[in-house]
């Protein structure tokens, strides 16, 4: 894949990702089933990651040791935001209430 390529790909996962902060944080009106603050670190999930795309298309012409560590910084947010909305599932104030269904399967969770 060629580095515009890759650029371009970053692109969508940036834009869904502020979408879904510009919910959070009650600029574009939702009706949520999490906090605010839960709303707006999942879209910079989507922001970081899309960075992250973005950045990988951008070539050699950044100091190698520079850019690694810009990377493994990109890489801790994400792992960070990550632990938080899991942590928040796992014991947060409140009820949850999950439910799927598989194809041939009516059964919910």
């Amino acid at each position: 894949m060629s580095q515009t390529q890759l650029r371009w790909m970053g692109v969508p996962f940036i834009a869904a990702g502020t979408l879904i902060i510009l919910m959070g944080a009650g600029v574009i009106e939702a009706t949520l089933r999490a906090p605010g603050w839960i709303v707006v670190i999942s879209g910079l999930m989507f922001v970081v990651a899309g960075l992250i795309v973005a950045r990988s298309g951008t070539g050699k012409s950044v100091r190698q040791d520079r850019q690694d560590i810009i990377s493994q910084l990109l890489g801790l947010v994400v792992v960070a935001c990550f632990g938080a909305v899991f942590t928040w599932i796992g014991f947060g104030p409140g009820e949850r209430v999950f439910s799927s269904s598989y194809p041939f399967c009516s059964a919910g969770l």
